[in-house]
């Protein structure tokens, strides 16, 4: 009896160390399951952001090369009147390059430097020796003709409006929708413009306009295009949807449309 019972107590103490080295091990095979799960969802993660980052990199890149070449001159502040851009036609209009006022904020005290009193008048236009209004009211876009006799004799027309571009980063949901109808109602008095990549937002406006940059063998060209109905329909589809159109996003597109 004792031997058995000695037999059965070795047998029970050798069990129960096999037990726990298979549990020991068994942990340590989930934690690296766990591990490499881990690890697999963070560089899936990062590679969305990344090619998030890609996408926005280039759609300011080729908004920027847009800007930069349209014939007519073009220079973008924010609401503290701090410069933000300044296209190639501005800057030979005001004699000024881009980066001598590149995040300058411009005030009107600045007119009386002599290099910077042209700059300061287009976007005080009051300050200018002849000022036309040709706008009514306090609504966007503001148009008025200025005339200089100096530095050298010219006329402008100058239109002031609202740009918002990418104003949307970062949101999604509700508060898209709720950014959209904010939107909405400003373009009931002002004229809007926005670039944007939700189409909750797209869908809100009256007109779409698509930006496509060509190139050949000699130039690269910008060619504005506004969107017919079908056109607004599949633009705003592809945002819902990968490479290839579904058909339900087609659906949900007509129905953004139809409730702007």
């Amino acid at each position: 009896m004792t031997r058995i019972f000695i037999a059965f107590s070795v047998f029970s103490i050798v069990l129960i160390v096999v037990l726990f080295l298979n549990l020991k091990f068994i942990i340590a095979l989930i934690f690296a399951i766990f591990l490499i799960v881990f690890a697999i969802q963070i560089a899936i993660h990062s590679y969305s952001l990344a090619k998030t980052r890609f996408v926005l990199d280039f759609e300011k890149k080729r908004n920027k090369y847009v800007f930069d070449n349209l014939s007519e001159g073009g220079i973008t502040y924010d609401k503290d009147f701090k410069i933000l851009s300044m296209n190639k036609a501005a800057q030979v209009i005001t004699s000024l390059r881009e980066e001598e006022v590149l995040n300058k904020v411009i005030t009107q005290e600045l007119a009386q430097n002599p290099k910077l009193a042209l700059l300061v008048q287009i976007i005080f236009p009051s300050l200018a020796p002849v000022v036309i209004k040709k706008s009514e009211g306090s609504s966007y876009p503001q148009v008025v003709r200025i005339n200089f006799k100096e530095p050298r004799e010219l006329y402008l027309e100058v239109t002031t409006t609202l740009i918002f571009d990418e104003i949307d980063m970062g949101v999604s949901g509700n508060i898209a929708a709720q950014m959209a109808e904010l939107l909405s109602e400003m373009s009931m008095n002002h004229q809007v413009i926005v670039i944007t990549h939700l189409p909750q937002i797209a869908a809100k406006a009256k007109y779409h306009i698509f930006v496509e940059k060509k190139t050949d063998t000699s130039t690269t060209r910008s060619v504005f295009k506004y969107l017919s109905n079908e056109e607004r329909i599949m633009s705003i589809a592809s945002m819902l949807s990968s490479e290839n159109i579904l058909d339900t996003a087609i659906d949900t597109a007509k129905q953004l449309l139809n409730q702007s």
